[in-house]
């Protein structure tokens, strides 16, 4: 009894998990669409919309200094 009562918690509370893989030749920007999907889904954001535009030119800045990706990169995000 005790097992179907944790199943039933388990199967309410967990979140959804979504895996995507993207797939592209050397350059064409995948690092890039990741970080600015991080970028768009991060935990404080709209907390201060005065700041949002200079955060947004921060982040636009830190786009253009990504270095080329050795291996593998993944991200872990949050949906809100």
């Amino acid at each position: 009894m005790f097992s179907l009562a944790w199943g039933l918690y388990e199967w309410y509370t967990k979140k959804p998990q979504i895996r995507i893989l993207v797939l592209g030749l050397d350059g064409a920007g995948k690092t890039t669409v990741l970080e600015r999907i991080k970028h768009i889904f991060r935990k404080d954001r709209g907390v201060e919309n005065g700041k949002e535009a200079e955060r947004e030119q921060e982040v636009l800045l830190g786009l253009s200094k990504i270095s080329p990706t050795v291996g593998l990169n993944m991200g872990r995000l949050e949906i809100r």
